[in-house]
């Protein structure tokens, strides 16, 4: 896998390189097999997973912390707003 993903790399640092050689023969070239070359030249997502034995589908999530949950120890508390108070002394 980790000749893929060199590959890969080397295409992400310069991309002028996927447009200008064939991009197939330059994966052999790189130490690819023929199968894993064509996919990397066709854009075969789930097709280079299988091959890399990497999973075709990942998944990230982020969860925001609900409002009502305390908060960290480690955390300054935030102060107290008081905003109409603060509105009154502007006006003042």
């Amino acid at each position: 896998m980790s000749n893929i993903v060199e590959f890969l790399e080397s295409l992400g640092r310069n991309p002028a390189l996927a447009s200008s050689v064939d991009v197939e023969a330059a994966a052999c070239a790189a130490g690819l097999d023929p199968e894993t070359a064509k996919a990397v030249a066709t854009g075969e997502a789930n097709a280079i997973a299988r091959l890399s034995a990497a999973p075709p589908i990942v998944f990230c999530g982020l969860f925001s912390p609900e409002e009502d949950a305390p908060a960290r120890e480690d955390e300054p508390a935030e102060p107290d707003e008081a905003p109409d108070e603060e509105k009154a002394s502007i006006a003042a």
